[in-house]
């Protein structure tokens, strides 16, 4: 996914809520837990605004 300007960020955090449930769903549930908070994890360095930082 590209973000091309500030007018893209209701989608993109919708795709991304789709790409995280996609991720969490082909691993098991305790499994799925970890995969979610790594993914978050990377998501908040590369996009760091969609979770209220600078």
């Amino acid at each position: 996914m590209t973000m091309l300007s500030d007018s893209n960020n209701r989608v993109f955090c919708i795709k991304l809520q789709h790409v995280m449930t996609g991720v969490a769903g082909k691993v098991g549930k305790n499994g799925g837990v970890r995969t979610i908070e790594w993914f978050r994890k990377c998501t908040e360095m590369v996009f760091p605004f969609l979770f209220g930082h600078g």
